[in-house]
């Protein structure tokens, strides 16, 4: 069977009818306009009474006064009388895991969102996307991320095959070395790639803001220019000195990059990490997929997990400091633009409502707010007549609110419908969409199962195009461990090793979340095996003979665990994880 054809085989029928269920514009390819609307277009802040706009084929083509502007013959016709017209909004800093989740965007007014860790499935839910299979944002992403030290010629081999791929940027992690920084940054501007992400440690934030990179999180600000602390154990919380933040500002400014605070995504870790029972309860969280909301529990929480009581309050501090840095920083000149980290640390399209209704609380006026979603945004990708803007040739990209949100950014939650791609999605129709993903999801969950159990070789096929991480199958894996055993879920392995070998589901990163999901599952024996598995696949790794290490400390076998971390060291003393292995090991 053709991945195609397993893939439509895989889709549950309740997820196929949600994502599918929408016609085209008008009904047929129909043209649509709306008449009578007060338009936002965002090139100034400005609003024009009484406009038609007319779509046509996924395209604005006439923007006009509604007395002079000609509707198609048979347009479908939406009367905007007493309704504002605005651009789509635009997430610049998400991850996408399941094609479930990709609605949660749109109906919240998110038409376009900036993927910052590609994997090749989501090159192929672009297609699928701009052909109306699956309803969801625009896709603009960067290739998979740059996590670990390499040498110069092996990054600009890396981002030359990015680049060739199709990939729309670059991201930067930090473990990418001060040898190899230049080489990779100078390779992605001469690919025309959009370079972004965090500040590399050992570059350094000078190094950073010299390369051009736009930097992801305002939190690593906090991490690097105000940390003057040189232990990584004190990275997050650690004294910080308002004094300092005109500095980073005007060299950020110099510098001509943008910043993607994040604000939302740290607010939502000291949620996690002072009352993560609190943060359960918020009803939006019903809207994840099951391996994210299996994350958040009490027991599986990283936030809740990792910081003492006694750091709880400089968790706090950092935030605020973090909300006056971004305020500076817009007041400085320096393009603020809104991202937010979903799904990982938030809902995809309800937090990135939050989080410029935060730019506007911090003193950003409502026009500078939505320009972080919008115009700013466009401009990052170099995408600035492309969306962003309400503009004949421009995608038809649009939201229709009760009220202005030049006047008050709080009216994007009044949405009245919204267009993406020249796809009408009226309120109603918002409504049904958003009821049935938490259905969805369930039943993807149920069908992987139950496909994983009959025929696994044959079920990774299926998968690879739907789970680019792997780690929306990780809790079918679970239910197969407390059914078969660690023995059931190797087995399983060892089957899609024999027929499907280059599965992405036998991918290093996708087995290690496999294993810290059966982990956190309290399957500890399971997730032996499964290390011990990624460890025979991949032995030159020094992440996945750290893993095993860990689970056999979670095992209670300190001996095989050291001897884990010590062939980690051997095989690639570099890795990531490789200080706190030596600490393992030199204690008694």
């Amino acid at each position: 069977m053709s991945p195609a054809a397993a893939r439509s085989v895989l889709v549950p029928a309740i997820a196929l009818a949600l994502l599918c269920a929408l016609p085209a514009a008008g009904d047929g390819g129909r043209p649509l306009a709306f008449v009578n609307a007060s338009v936002v277009p965002m090139d100034t802040e400005r609003v024009l009474p009484d406009q038609t706009v007319v779509v046509e084929a996924g395209r604005i083509v006439a923007v006009g006064p509604t007395a002079t502007t000609p509707v198609p013959p048979g347009a479908r016709v939406v009367d905007a009388k007493g309704r504002f017209l605005s651009p789509g909004l635009a997430d610049m800093h998400v991850h996408l895991y399941v094609p479930e989740e990709l609605p949660l965007h749109v109906v919240n007014g998110v038409t376009a969102v900036f993927n910052l860790d590609g994997r090749p499935a989501h090159l192929t839910w672009r297609k699928r996307i701009a052909s109306g299979e699956l309803l969801g944002p625009t896709v603009y992403s960067v290739g998979p991320t740059f996590s670990r030290s390499r040498t110069p010629a092996e990054a600009e081999a890396e981002v030359d095959r990015q680049a060739a791929e199709g990939w729309d940027g670059v991201k930067v992690y930090n473990q990418v070395s001060a040898a190899e920084y230049p080489a990779l940054t100078s390779r992605a501007r001469e690919r025309g790639l959009v370079l972004v992400g965090h500040v590399p440690r050992e570059p350094g934030f000078a190094a950073t803001l010299a390369a051009g990179q736009s930097i992801a999180h305002a939190e690593e600000y906090v991490y690097t220019f105000f940390n003057d602390d040189p232990d990584p154990r004190n990275e997050v919380v650690h004294p910080l000195d308002t004094a300092r933040i005109p500095q980073a500002v005007e060299m950020t400014r110099k510098a001509g990059i943008s910043v993607i605070p994040t604000l939302v995504a740290f607010r939502n870790i000291v949620r996690q990490a002072t009352d993560v029972k609190s943060y359960l309860r918020d009803p939006r969280l019903g809207y994840l997929a099951p391996f994210q909301r299996t994350r958040l529990e009490p027991e599986a929480n990283t936030y809740a997990r990792r910081f003492r009581k006694e750091q709880l309050p400089g968790l706090a501090v950092s935030h605020e400091f973090q909300r006056q840095l971004v305020k500076a920083l817009h007041e400085g000149g320096v393009p603020v633009l809104a991202g937010t980290d979903a799904s990982w640390l938030g809902v995809p399209g309800f937090s990135l409502v939050e989080e410029v209704e935060g730019f506007q609380e911090l003193g950003f006026t409502p026009y500078a707010a939505l320009r972080t979603a919008t115009v700013d945004a466009a401009r990052l990708l170099g995408r600035e007549r492309e969306f962003g803007v309400v503009a004949p040739g421009a995608r038809a990209d649009l939201l229709l609110t009760r009220g202005s949100p030049l006047e008050d950014v709080r009216s994007l939650r009044e949405l009245e419908g919204v267009v993406v791609r020249g796809r009408w999605i009226p309120a109603e129709e918002r409504r049904r969409i958003l009821a049935g993903i938490p259905a969805a999801h369930a039943e993807r969950l149920e069908r992987t199962t139950a496909d994983l159990e009959r025929d696994p070789a044959r079920a990774a096929v299926r998968l690879a195009p739907d789970d680019p991480t792997g780690a929306a199958s990780a809790p079918a894996w679970v239910r197969i461990a407390e059914r078969k055993g660690p023995d059931g879920v190797v087995r399983a392995l060892g089957a899609i090793r024999k027929a499907e070998p280059r599965s992405p589901l036998l991918a290093e990163l996708d087995l290690n979340e496999l294993g810290y999901a059966l982990l956190q599952a309290k399957r500890t024996d399971a997730a032996v095996a499964v290390f011990r598995f990624a460890t025979e696949l991949y032995p030159a790794s020094g992440n996945a003979h750290d893993s095993l290490g860990e689970a056999y400390l979670a095992a209670g076998d300190e001996a095989r665990a050291r001897a884990s971390y010590r062939r980690a060291l051997e095989v690639e003393p570099g890795y990531p994880n490789a200080k706190a292995a030596r600490e393992i090991l030199e204690r008694p």
